[in-house]
């Protein structure tokens, strides 16, 4: 049972782990949007 947890974890984190690394995603980040303009991009 653990093992198939462990599996469905890794297939969220993954994609997302790819998706930041790209830099796309970063709308996920919290206080994304109070930021500046300058601080987002």
């Amino acid at each position: 049972m653990p093992l198939i947890l462990m599996i469905i974890i890794l297939l969220f984190l993954i994609p997302l782990a790819v998706m930041f690394s790209m830099g796309k995603g970063a709308m996920l980040i919290a206080g994304y949007n109070t930021m500046s303009k300058d601080q987002q991009s």
